[in-house]
Order: C-alpha cells, then sequence, then structure tokens
C-alpha cells in the first residue's frame, strides 16, 4: 500500500476512521460518521491535535482519490440523504492496520480498533 506514504498525519488518522467503522460493520458509512469517529480516534494521541470538519472532508476526498476509499453507487432514489457520499475501505481492514502499524505515531489507535 504504497498510498499511505504519501498521505499526511490526519489523513491517516481518517482512514483508520473509516478502518475502525468497516471492523465495527458500519460501512459503507457517511461523512459524518466519519468525521466522529475520526476525532475521537485523533483525541488519542498527541500527534494530530484537534480535526476539523473541513480537515476529514479534504482528507476523505484525497483518500478517495487514492483509491484507499470508495463511495459506491446507491440505487435508493428516497430524495433523504442525496449529496451526502458514504464511503468504503477499499484496501482491507488488515492491510491498513499493518501499514499504520509501522507508523509510531498511530500505534495506540490501531491497538484500539484491533481490541
Amino acid at each position: 500500500m504504497d498510498q499511505f506514504d504519501s498521505l499526511t498525519l490526519p489523513q491517516r488518522v481518517v482512514l483508520l476512521g473509516v478502518a475502525d467503522l468497516s471492523a465495527d460493520e458500519e460501512t459503507p458509512a457517511k461523512a459524518n460518521h466519519i468525521i466522529r469517529r475520526s476525532k475521537a480516534l485523533a483525541e488519542m494521541t498527541d500527534d494530530v491535535g484537534t480535526l476539523t470538519e473541513a480537515e476529514v472532508d479534504s482528507a476523505l476526498n484525497r483518500l478517495e482519490a487514492e483509491g484507499l476509499v470508495s463511495v459506491p453507487e446507491m440505487d435508493d432514489t428516497s430524495p433523504v440523504g442525496k449529496g451526502r457520499p458514504a464511503y468504503n475501505l477499499n484496501s482491507g481492514l488488515e492491510n491498513v492496520l499493518t501499514v499504520a502499524d509501522e507508523d509510531d505515531r498511530l500505534g495506540t489507535l490501531v491497538d484500539a480498533i484491533d481490541a
């Protein structure tokens, strides 16, 4: 997963937020759920600080561009929830956790997801 090396630390935390939701079988996850989960993970480490909603949205865009997450096609014709994409983890949970665990700053977060 070469894309991981080019990600900033906040982007890595957001990827772990999606991975955490995937581990809990809560994907595809809407951005607001990912924002909450990513902020909670960021609070577990001193290296990130507070993530803003804009930072998480920007990170999701980058992760999607890198192919690490995807927005599945929805067949729902209801106007409710339109414009709010939901994201899936593309890279496989174990793969993301293994690569993230190599970053010493993320070990606590990986352990929390793995628990």
